[in-house]
């Protein structure tokens, strides 16, 4: 695992499988990052516009918001209204989506996101979620895993 540079979020850091440890470039982070904030925006846009949440409640990352829904952080959340989340206890669940630009995701990489949400659901009385995962590109057996 190499360190990054220091920006707006802290330190950035990149795990290379091949063991080969390549400093991360600024101007690469900072093109990632505005990237995944255009993503972030156009998803909650969609999320608002097809009912799913509520223009106003929906958090992106690098707002100030707080990103948390059970124990874990997401790019993106808010309450979300769509009925078969909705249980007798609670009036809502939620909206979570995890954005990755310039990434093609494999099937390890699905798994650690899929056993994120799994693992709010098992341990939360808060409410249901609804899991949006964001890629540029997904390798075959990633997709098989994300189903």
């Amino acid at each position: 695992m190499s360190k990054g540079v220091v920006d707006g979020f802290g330190y950035c850091f990149a795990a290379n499988r091949e063991a080969l440890f390549q400093p991360l470039q600024p101007s690469h982070i900072k093109a990632r990052r505005l990237a995944e904030t255009i993503l972030l925006d156009g998803l909650r846009q969609w999320a608002w516009k097809n009912g799913i949440g509520s223009r106003d409640t929906i958090a992106i990352r690098g707002e100030n918001h707080p990103l948390l829904v059970g124990q874990f952080k997401w790019d993106m959340t808010g309450p979300c209204y769509l009925l078969p989340l909705r249980r007798e206890r609670f009036t809502h669940g939620f909206v979570v989506a995890d954005v990755f630009a310039d990434t093609e995701l494999d099937s390890y990489q699905i798994r650690y996101f899929v056993r994120k949400a799994r693992m709010y659901q098992k341990t939360s009385n808060s409410g249901s979620l609804f899991p949006i995962l964001m890629a540029e590109s997904f390798t075959r057996d990633a997709l098989t895993e994300g189903h």
